[in-house]
């Protein structure tokens, strides 16, 4: 049986591959993205699943637009709620995200705001993602980010 000191670690951990996420993209290390689904799928608003390390790792590289090797973002978490199941080893998560970006000669802005709904398995004593959806409350304009017309974020 597992207590609430277990409880708080396991949130933790589980907060760390949300904040994983977010610090990758904007750090533009795509393969440790990717790395975070090798067993999971990412749903992308109303796009096809991507599922696995080279799925994600696809999407990344061919539409995401780099300044310097950078996408110049900032993925700010807030409102972040785990729930830990421990009898199977599972955990959802949910969580508002805004995506800031600052390019060359253009001012900052916000170009995306929306849910990210994540699931988690606990294998070997370790967290892992089994699914995430992502769901866009307000846009803008995107294409100083996404290279593709086809990205799953079009709408």
């Amino acid at each position: 049986m597992r207590g609430s000191l277990d409880q708080l670690l396991d949130e933790q951990e589980i907060t760390r591959l949300l904040v994983a996420h977010c610090a990758s993209i904007d750090d533009g290390r795509f393969a440790v993205t990717a790395s975070l689904y090798a067993d999971a799928t990412w749903w992308i608003c109303d796009g096809k699943p991507l599922h696995g390390t080279g799925a994600v790792t696809t999407f990344l590289n061919e539409d995401i637009i780099l300044y310097a090797g950078l996408p110049r973002t900032r993925h700010m978490l807030a409102t972040i709620d785990i729930e830990v199941d421990n009898d199977r080893a599972t955990a959802r998560s949910r969580s508002n995200v805004v995506v800031h970006q600052k390019i060359p000669d253009k001012p900052s802005r916000v170009i995306f705001q929306g849910r990210y709904l994540d699931t988690f398995h606990r294998v070997d004593g370790i967290w892992r993602w089994y699914e995430r959806r992502m769901r866009a409350d307000g846009e803008d304009d995107m294409s100083t980010h996404l290279r593709s017309a086809t990205s799953p974020l079009e709408t």
